[in-house]
């Protein structure tokens, strides 16, 4: 229909509207943001704080979290936001730092954890609609959309590492948004948000 008037009919376009609404309502709150403190020395050795901030995905009611190994790496504190603004202390479980993998938990009721619905990358298809939830600049929770543009990409990660078979997405993709799910049109976690590239 696009090619032959030149645009999209509405009832089209209402119905990706609400699978984005959708999505967003439906796996919000399984994605958390991440916010990290490192203790530092400066010249004088004075005490200095530096933090940072990531977004993971709740995997199950047990409190753990996937996230980006970059978005903990060398964190003395780490704390977990939840979409109804409770705050926990979160603890590092095990890390892949080739793959900028990261596991931490949180202690909090299994109630206020939202598991986020895990798909499978092997099956994917350039075009594919794809979704981006996070917490990007320290915002609650954003999203966007966009297509996989590409497959079996190799990126360098932060700690030097090469990374195969990543997923490349014109979904946009601001500080912050690391760590979070990158989310096929059903509503499954296909892969997790890495890294820029400008």
């Amino acid at each position: 229909v696009l090619a032959e008037t030149g645009h999209v009919p509405p009832d089209a376009l209402a119905g990706l509207e609400k699978v984005n609404t959708r999505i967003y309502e439906q796996l919000g709150p399984s994605v958390v943001n991440i916010t990290t403190i490192e203790v530092g020395y400066d010249f004088f050795f004075e005490p200095t704080r530096e933090e940072g901030t990531g977004s993971g995905s709740i995997l199950d009611r047990n409190g753990y979290i996937l996230t980006n190994y970059h978005v903990i790496e060398n964190a003395d504190y780490i704390q977990v936001t939840l979409t109804d603004k409770l705050k926990y202390k979160a603890e590092v479980v095990g890390f892949d730092e080739v793959d900028d993998l990261a596991v931490i938990r949180i202690q909090a009721p299994k109630e206020q954890l939202t598991p986020i619905p895990m798909g499978a990358s092997k099956d994917l298809a350039v075009g594919q609609i794809v979704y981006a939830i996070g917490n990007p600049f320290g915002l609650n929770r954003t999203m966007t959309s966009g297509i996989i543009s590409s497959l079996g990409r190799t990126i360098k990660s932060k700690a030097g590492y090469l990374i195969d078979d990543v997923i490349q997405t014109d979904a946009a993709i601001n500080p912050g948004n690391s760590g979070g799910p990158l989310i096929d049109a059903s509503g499954r976690m296909i892969g997790i948000n890495t890294s820029i590239f400008t």
